[in-house]
């Protein structure tokens, strides 16, 4: 039976709120442009009204900042966008955030000039998009570059949560009612938290067991050094996220760390028994991680939730 310690999330850990706006270049098209014998109701169409490498490349971007901030954070028992992070964090999230926003606004800075090219050609009857669109594009489509600007924003907030103190002195029972639920609150966000972790870490163990084990054909599998890094950095981290505390899960990442301290991809390939040793050891953490999470209560939070892109 696993325990966990006691914990104050609301001492610990902070609330963060990261949006990213991003342009949609997907419209809706009118059954009426399509020449169909089904049921209009049941027919839904759609078309892009422009291609750019320049947009595109904002929202690979928009990816790599998610990624950083969900390695990094743990998911809240709020609205989707609003992470929980870890106090000892702050300062290293809260400066790459800062070189983040810098780069996006230059990365969108360079679209916008794109696109005040496509603005610019939107009634040219031999503009390229036109051609490709064919009845199918409309100039209203394409609206001023200062409102397309608006549709991308870089939003970052922190906040603390708790039981407002001034209910003590007007209404002590309210305030005892309120302080209760937020424990509430919290102690199932511990649970969660509790899930999340154990999910990321199966995903990890599980991924390395089957890349280091060899392939139908009994050869061994090609793999990036990032299969080893990404586990590695997930460890490093543990400490300075773990906000669940729980003891069973604390004696699983002590034993992944022993099993990869030292361990750097070139020594997996160049060694064959190195190599099914550690597949193993995976295979059997990836076995306990994964009655853990059946045995734990708490609804499971989908971290691909966690940043608000609109």
């Amino acid at each position: 039976m696993t325990t966990r310690q006691k914990l104050d999330i609301q001492k610990e850990a902070i609330c963060l709120s990261l949006k990213l706006g991003m342009l949609r270049t997907r419209r809706k098209v009118t059954t009426s442009s399509i020449e169909t014998d089904a049921d209009p109701e049941m027919v839904h169409v759609s078309k892009d009204i422009m291609e750019s490498e320049e947009l595109k490349a904002i929202g690979q971007f928009q990816g790599e900042i998610k990624r950083y901030v969900t390695a990094r954070c743990l998911p809240s028992p709020f609205r989707s966008g609003v992470y929980l992070l870890r106090l000892l964090l702050i300062e290293e999230v809260m400066k790459e955030l800062e070189l983040f926003e810098k780069k996006y606004k230059s990365l969108v800075q360079t679209f916008l000039e794109f696109y005040a090219q496509v603005y610019a050609q939107r009634h040219d009857l031999n503009s390229p998009l036109r051609e490709r669109l064919g009845s199918l594009y409309h100039p209203e489509d394409y609206p001023h570059p200062q409102k397309v600007e608006q549709a991308f924003y870089f939003e970052v907030q922190l906040w603390e949560l708790a039981t407002p103190g001034a209910l003590r002195t007007i209404d002590r029972a309210l305030y005892e009612r309120e302080a209760a639920k937020m424990e509430n609150v919290w102690v199932k966000a511990q649970e969660q938290i509790t899930q999340v972790l154990l999910t990321e870490f199966k995903e990890m163990t599980a991924r390395m067991a089957d890349r280091l084990t060899p392939g139908p054909d009994g050869k061994p599998k090609v793999f990036r050094d990032t299969l080893v890094g990404n586990l590695q950095e997930w460890l490093d981290l543990f400490d300075k996220r773990d906000l669940a505390k729980d003891d069973q899960l604390i004696g699983f990442v002590k034993d992944a760390r022993r099993m990869i301290n030292g361990i750097k991809p070139e020594m997996l390939r160049e060694s064959e028994d190195l190599r099914k040793g550690i597949a193993q050891e995976m295979q059997n953490i990836t076995a306990k991680l994964d009655q853990a999470i059946i045995d734990r209560p708490g609804r499971m939070i989908d971290l691909d939730e966690a940043v608000e892109v609109a």
